[in-house]
């Protein structure tokens, strides 16, 4: 091997453009492979991206439902698409991916809450659904926990994209999907993640998956776009 690929090399001439960073290639996936994907507004993109090429993209949830009192201000270029494998919404940091398999999988009890938005119903967990009523809320709660289920046992793989390392933690010690609104400040204490916490989080939403979806494999990537 060389230290750096030397296309003029007279014994062993060798171009970086023709190597890949693996000896063996491991495919997981084409386009029969079910396959989901969470987090930030980058996330979004990649399921239009998958849906768009064919691929076999695992939605169990309706990602609105107006007449039910259930809509997503995600911005969408083609309403026909699913935004989310389940609704939801956008997901931000690595404890809210841990979060979405605890509560799924009911290995953790979470409280029922939902944030005044001018006029309208925000649950913290789930940015970017708003709720007409807190009935609407609700009623929807115990569908959308077992649509996330699911989807997480459905995939076979399943793609995530961590948005921030700054997060909001609430008294009780759970995680906020984004930051706070105005009104709930006096809730949540801003914490900054280090990279082994980043690694827990992400590791444990995978085991909880895994142990129950022997199939479901992980892809992490990040997104480029800063909070603010």
């Amino acid at each position: 091997s060389l230290f750096w690929p030397d296309p003029t090399d007279p014994r062993h001439p060798q171009s970086k453009y023709d190597l890949l960073p693996y000896v063996n290639k491991q495919p997981i996936l084409d386009r029969t492979t079910p396959i989901g994907s969470a987090g930030s507004c980058f996330a979004v993109e990649i399921a239009k991206v998958l849906q768009q090429r064919g691929f076999n993209y695992v939605v169990t949830e309706s990602n609105d439902d107006p007449a039910h009192g259930v809509m997503l201000d995600t911005a969408v270029d083609d309403p026909t698409l699913a935004r989310f494998s389940a609704a939801y919404g956008l997901l931000f940091n690595s404890p809210s991916f841990c979060q979405l398999a605890e509560r799924a999988f009911g290995e953790r009890d979470f409280s029922k809450f939902v944030i005044d938005a001018n006029g309208q119903y925000v649950d913290p967990y789930r940015e970017g659904v708003r709720f007409a009523s807190v009935d609407a809320y609700l009623a929807n709660y115990d569908a959308h926990v077992a649509a996330v289920r699911e989807a997480l046992l459905a995939c076979e793989v399943f793609v995530v994209t961590l948005g921030l390392n700054e997060c909001w933690q609430l008294l009780d010690g759970t995680f906020i999907s984004r930051n706070p609104r105005a009104n709930m400040y006096h809730m949540a204490k801003h914490r900054f993640l280090t990279v082994e916490q980043n690694v827990h989080y992400i590791q444990r939403f995978f085991d909880l998956v895994k142990a129950r979806n022997p199939a479901f494999k992980l892809i992490i990537s990040v997104s480029p776009v800063p909070l603010m």
